[in-house]
């Protein structure tokens, strides 16, 4: 919904150049077998400074129209949603809700299947994620995605 930059993912998600909106991506050309989205971290922090601060609803119905643009590209893909170790995910805060309430109410009115959200820890650290820290979100990520892959 917002960024530190002027355009949002669902402006730049099928750009070649983000600074050119008419050079698109062809997602014919290759399909992906599994698409991880981690958005809303950004939005945590810069929603407030909008001119019209989004409501819970219009925050939830963001992310779900942006997770139906990734299924039109990607018909048959297994779409894993999550939001980092950052603070956005620490305890109390709305945001994991957000993204927990859009993947089910697609996944209710999409009748797909094929579309999970994996919460992660909290890092309980300043800034960005540390290397070590990566390692942590990816031993959450790799045994879910192995799992769901194993039971198709």
């Amino acid at each position: 919904m917002v960024s530190w930059y002027p355009l949002i993912m669902p402006e730049l998600y099928d750009r070649i150049d983000p600074n050119n909106k008419s050079k698109k991506w062809d997602f014919s050309q290759w399909q992906a077998d599994i698409v991880v989205v981690n958005l809303f971290q950004n939005d945590s922090w810069l929603i407030n400074n909008m001119p019209q601060i989004p409501n819970t609803e219009e925050r939830i119905n963001s992310y779900r129209d942006f997770i139906q643009t990734i299924r039109q590209k990607y018909p048959c893909a297994m779409i894993v949603c999550t939001l980092g170790n950052m603070d956005a995910c620490k305890d109390g805060s709305p945001w994991t809700e957000y993204i927990s309430s859009a993947v089910e109410k697609f996944k209710t009115e999409a009748n797909d299947s094929n579309i999970f959200y994996v919460p992660m820890k909290y890092k309980n650290t300043d800034g960005h994620p540390t290397v070590s820290e990566h390692q942590q979100m990816a031993d959450v990520l790799i045994p879910f995605i192995k799992n769901k892959l194993e039971n198709r």
